[in-house]
């Protein structure tokens, strides 16, 4: 089973609810939150479904949250990690995220050049699993220009969309790691925050595509992506998943500590 995780950096729901039909048919949580505000302990909720990411810093790289536990992705037959985040390339923390995976590549500002080198992976696999980190949208936030976010929301699930006529992957998710302020209070991410108060910096999009069959549309977070990914490949999970499959008929939503 191929399967493709595609993450658009700082992504909001808001933006994304604007373009959403571009994509193919789709399962949309319209309730799903990310537990942190910046990408890298966000990744680490992801890929690890745990929330102990007690090395916070400002540097914004997964590599310095990285726990001492097998990596989930090792458990298929092959794994491709993607990214366009110019802090995993600059900041010295290759190597040390390349050992979660099979492949890594770094590609700068063309997103399409990913779906090509995505395309020739999942071509030559059956049992494989790519983690795409996209920074489209996080360049555009950046430019502090909301018609630039609107292009770039459009540009990318316009390259899901055409990925997917390739039928390469038997399921597909999209989401973001965290959302953003575009300078509310001053801030784009913040340090620490509450999302009840800044739903825009943690409510993002969550879309699974492929049969899903009739799953409850519930509050959701990032702990339950990869278990739900782990119940779909029919692979045995791993005892620290903290988070649960959504296929799972109860499937708790961890709550928030505020940080």
């Amino acid at each position: 089973m191929n399967i493709l995780l595609f993450i658009s950096d700082s992504l909001r729901r808001d933006y994304f609810e604007k373009y959403q039909d571009i994509l193919p048919e789709h399962h949309y949580f319209n309730n799903h939150w990310s537990y942190y505000g910046y990408t890298g302990p966000s990744m680490i909720n992801m890929l690890y479904s745990i929330k102990d990411t007690k090395k916070f810093t400002i540097f914004n790289t997964f590599s310095r949250y990285k726990p001492n536990l097998e990596s989930p992705l090792k458990r298929f037959s092959n794994s491709l990690f993607i990214t366009q985040n110019l802090c995993i390339n600059h900041k010295g923390n290759w190597n040390e995220i390349a050992e979660d995976f099979k492949e890594m590549t770094w590609e700068k500002f063309n997103l399409w050049q990913i779906i090509v080198k995505l395309i020739d992976f999942f071509e030559n696999n059956d049992d494989a699993i790519a983690v795409v980190l996209a920074a489209e949208t996080h360049y555009s936030v950046w430019s502090g220009r909301k018609t630039n976010l609107d292009i770039a929301t459009e540009y990318t699930l316009s390259c899901i969309r055409d990925f997917q006529k390739h039928n390469l992957v038997d399921y597909l998710f999209f989401t973001s790691d965290h959302g953003d302020q575009m300078y509310k209070n001053k801030f784009w991410h913040p340090k620490s925050g509450n999302p009840i108060d800044n739903p825009e910096q943690f409510q993002v999009p969550f879309v699974i595509i492929g049969d899903i069959g009739n799953i409850k549309n519930r509050k959701t977070n990032h702990f339950s992506i990869m278990p739900t990914i782990y119940d779909i490949a029919e692979k045995k999970f791993l005892d620290y998943f903290k988070g649960n499959s959504l296929l799972a008929e109860n499937c708790d939503f961890i709550p928030y500590e505020y940080y």
